[in-house]
């Protein structure tokens, strides 16, 4: 009985190795793993060259090239210059790619990069994407080292890096560029860290061009460059950031903060600060911010002009707050739907902060507003599909309706947004409002932009971007596709201060219709073509190109409630070269980049040929042209491709696990399958709801199936084990009772001792 015993417990610890169920373990920083081994390895054929990922014992990611990222912002004014320093090592015992997606401001004009190999330094060249990528692949064939950067979205980037040797050190540098516009007298600077899980929608697979967790569908074809590997819970890739800015803001400092991190700040004057991360809050999982504000000098209407090197021409960016309107003696009384994200990537802090912002933003409606409430994740729910008058009983039922809002499923951001714009107009006197919170975390979102774009109508759309880790690019664009105004909500803020702002607004005078008459002044390809509305304590900032020097005044005009208003400002465009504004330029072609993309009415051919030739030209990192840089002397062999490597990303702070691909184990294949974490192919419950997008990888399949009969032999093993110490138990006892008899007549005297 003991054998079987034994037996039985070796076959119980060995059916939890075979099923894969995580024993509970607290969390540590991975990165002391043995050479490569092939119980470790899993090589994935779908993935170019041959994707690498490192198993532990749990099926987390233990060992990944990107060690450390070095970040130093350098703010003067209203320029912040930054450059991003990425450290790749190899741990292993055969060569490596590397390949890290990450994020960057969705205004970043990236003009810079190359390679750090010992004491040798690499330069990027600027090339088309196609001819980049060819040049990048025929170094990596011949075993050269080499770095290739590429844009994926506005704010998405990938870095790769070939033939990095073992035990060997790269450092890519990447520098960077933009403009800082203050909006309500705040300056932010804001510097985002992790790229989070991007829902990706579609009918079917189409493919793999990435290295992604999730296949190319017909809605997002690019699905696997946008979707990083994911590290689960518990686990760390041990990639950690150091973040200095050095700020210069020319006038004095009144406030400073940072809201989402713990950082020393040394002032070393009243017009200067030095901010860096703390040592114990360095883990890349939600964006930086830093947001100051100076005296009222500072809000002063700005012209920042750069004459070109060879010519009499040049670039320049103004940014003026026009005069304050006088309030409005009533206030427009408004409908406003409230669309509420409550798919997976929502689930944790994020959706109880959108609870908070959302019960603020009822309790303090007007009464003669009307209002309702939608809320989507795969399907979409309205608490009326009419609006409601603001009634204190409508009111009460909204509450309700919020607090008992769950999270779950994939992001139909489109469904609902169509929804609300033609969704019934109760009162043709009211404006229609529409206030979309979310996370903004999906892979379509030109598409939604887009269609936006296209059927406003009179409505306004205001997105409310609530996490740790927004997709700001797309709150960015749906304001300005919307005609609203952006507004971002880390989870260390108050949510309900962000919706007064919002309030605040609505009830502020707007100018529209906004138009610049330059004057005697020569300008072209002036950006934004079509200036947007602003609201109270919005600038106006615009970028554009001058032939020549020159002086006038120009006339700014708008309207006010519909009545005309104007007002003037000097203006000189200088006749000689100023090196303190030679960024200007390549931020003018980064906004003429963002504004061509934008342009709908345009074909993807002309939008690919303009982007391109700007790219080419200011030699910046557009959609069509990326920086490579190759090492010309061999150091792998030719012919041999080395192992490609995704670095995972951490989930971003607050957001569930859980929430988004379900309880680990099983490949992660948990309630979320339509976002994909390591080696899990596309599709997955929906709501309850088994959705297919067409092909699933087999292997994800293959061992899941096999989990499936280790769960199943386990819990068989088990039973069996109980009823074997049950059997063993009963035996005992009915041995102890043959030899102790029951007392009595018959029973034996006690033994005595003599």
């Amino acid at each position: 009985m003991r054998m079987f015993r034994s037996i039985g417990i070796i076959a119980i610890t060995l059916a939890f190795l075979a099923s894969g169920v995580p024993a509970p373990a607290a969390a540590s920083v991975v990165g002391d793993l043995p050479p490569f081994s092939d119980d470790l390895v899993i090589s994935s054929p779908e993935l170019p060259g041959g994707a690498l990922r490192v198993l532990g014992q749990q099926d987390e990611v233990r060992e990944f090239p990107l060690k450390h990222t070095d970040v130093d912002a350098r703010i003067a004014g209203r320029l912040a210059h930054v450059t991003v320093r990425q450290e790749f090592t190899n741990p292993y015992e055969e060569v490596i790619e590397a390949v890290y997606v990450f994020p960057l401001p969705e205004d970043a004009a990236v003009n810079r990069m190359e390679m750090h190999i010992g004491d040798r330094i690499v330069r990027g060249i600027i090339k088309t994407r196609e001819e980049a990528r060819a040049t990048y692949e025929e170094a990596k064939r011949e075993g050269k080292r080499a770095g290739l950067l590429e844009q994926e979205r506005a704010n998405i980037f990938t870095q790769s890096v070939a033939n990095i040797q073992p035990g060997e050190s790269i450092t890519v540098e990447i520098a960077y560029v933009h403009a800082l516009v203050p909006n309500d007298g705040i300056f932010t600077f804001a510097f985002p860290m992790v790229v989070g899980p991007r829902y990706i929608p579609g009918t079917q697979a189409v493919g793999q061009i990435g290295t992604g967790t999730v296949p190319d569908t017909d809605a997002v074809p690019d699905a696997s460059r946008i979707t990083p590997p994911v590290l689960p819970p518990g686990t760390r890739s041990g990639h950690d950031i150091a973040l200095t800015a050095t700020l210069s803001a020319g006038y004095p400092i009144t406030a400073l903060d940072t809201p989402t991190h713990a950082v020393d700040i040394v002032r070393s004057s009243d017009t200067q600060a030095t901010v860096a991360l703390k040592p114990f809050d360095t883990i890349p999982n939600k964006d930086f911010v830093l947001r100051w504000r100076t005296d009222a000098e500072s809000i002063a209407p700005a012209l920042l002009a750069k004459r070109a090197e060879d010519g009499d021409g040049g670039h320049f960016l103004l940014m003026v707050q026009p005069p304050a309107a006088p309030s409005a003696a009533s206030v427009t009384p408004k409908e406003i739907i409230f669309i509420v994200d409550a798919s997976g990537s929502m689930s944790g802090e994020p959706i109880a902060k959108l609870k908070a912002a959302m019960r603020y933003a009822l309790e303090h409606l007007n009464s003669d507003d009307a209002f309702t409430v939608l809320q989507f994740s795969s399907t979409n729910a309205w608490l009326s599909d009419v609006p409601l008058p603001a009634t204190s009983e409508n009111i009460r039922r909204g509450l309700q309706y919020v607090n008992g809002i769950e999270t779950s499923g994939g992001t139909e951001m489109w469904g609902a947004v169509n929804a609300a714009l033609n969704a019934p107009k109760t009162d043709p006197a009211r404006i229609r409002i529409i206030s979309l919170m979310t996370d903004g975390l999906i892979g379509n979102e030109r598409d939604v932009t887009r269609r936006v774009d296209e059927i406003l109508g009179d409505a306004r759309l205001f997105p409310f971007g609530v996490g740790s880790s927004v997709n700001r690019a797309l709150i960015e664009s749906l304001a300005q596709a919307g005609r609203g105004y952006p507004t971002v909500v880390t989870l260390r803020e108050s949510g309900e201060d962000a919706v007064q702002r919002f309030y605040n607004r609505l009830a502020s005078p707007l100018l529209t219709d906004i138009t610049v008459d330059w004057g005697s002044l020569v300008v072209h390809d002036v950006t934004p073509a079509r200036i947007p509305d602003l609201f109270a304590g919005e600038q106006l900032a615009v970028v554009g190109a001058y032939d020549r020097a020159g002086t006038d005044t120009i006339r700014i005009t708008g309207k006010v409630r519909g009545a005309p208003t104007t007002f003037v400002l000097p203006v000189t465009f200088p006749a000689e070269s100023n090196d303190t504004y030679a960024a200007i330029p390549t931020i003018w072609a980064r906004w003429r980049v963002r504004g061509i993309t934008h342009d709908y009415a345009m074909s993807a051919g002309d939008q690919e040929a303009a982007v391109t030739a700007l790219g080419l030209a200011y030699r910046i990192v557009t959609p069509f042209t990326s920086f490579v840089a190759v090492e010309e002397i061999p150091s792998a062999t030719p012919g041999v491709l080395p192992r490609t490597v995704p670095v995972p990303v951490e989930i971003p702070e607050g957001v569930s696990y859980k929430g988004v691909f379900g309880s680990p184990g099983l490949d992660g294949m948990g309630g979320g399958g339509m976002y994909t974490t390591l080696d899990v192919g596309l599709g997955g419950a929906y709501g309850g709801q088994e959705v297919s997008f067409g092909a699933r990888d087999p292997g994800a399949v293959r061992r899941a199936l096999i989990n499936l009969i280790g769960a199943a032999i386990l819990a068989l093993l088990v039973l069996a084990g109980i009823i074997s110490a049950i059997v063993h138990v009963v035996r005992t006892r009915r041995k102890e009772h043959a030899g102790h008899p029951k007392s009595g007549d018959d029973a034996a005297p006690p033994p005595t001792i003599e």
